[in-house]
């Protein structure tokens, strides 16, 4: 778990870079899972964990990707459970809505809470790069340790 929290870090200062401006939500709401349509991630599920209007990043959209995920290289986690995105992120992402969620898994709230305080100190902000961007960012950054079969 130490190497996820090293890898949010790393990627909330990227984030920090990619502030967007304040967008409209779009469609995106706490609870939709979505699948990823192109691209190598296809197939691969979106869940919007979260949806706020945060006082200095603006409208921010918190999504986690159940895995495993593997990368081609054969990199594997097996969740990625917190990034904040702009609608426009997630707009350039080709997502088919498949399902609506009652309840989320809370598996996202330790990554905002240091999301969260990374933005008020002005060190991060929120994607506006496609999914699949954001998750060869986070794979560029583990270790090459291929999954077992």
């Amino acid at each position: 778990m130490n190497i996820l929290r090293a890898i949010l870090v790393v990627l909330l200062m990227i984030a920090g870079s990619m502030l967007a401006s304040a967008d409209d939500y779009r469609s995106y709401k706490t609870g939709q899972v979505w699948q990823m349509q192109t691209g190598d991630y296809a197939g691969h599920l979106v869940v919007i964990s979260h949806v706020e209007i945060h006082p200095v990043a603006g409208h921010a959209i918190h999504i986690s990707i159940p895995g495993p995920i593997s990368n081609s290289e054969g990199k594997t986690q097996s969740v990625l459970p917190h990034f904040p995105f702009s609608a426009e992120g997630l707009d350039k992402t080709d997502l088919k809505l498949v399902d609506q969620m009652e309840s989320v898994p809370e598996i996202w709230k330790e990554g905002h809470g240091l999301w969260n305080d990374a933005v008020m100190s002005g060190k991060a902000g929120i994607f506006t790069v496609p999914v699949s961007e954001t998750i060869d960012l986070i794979f560029a950054m583990v270790p090459n340790t291929p999954q077992q079969r």
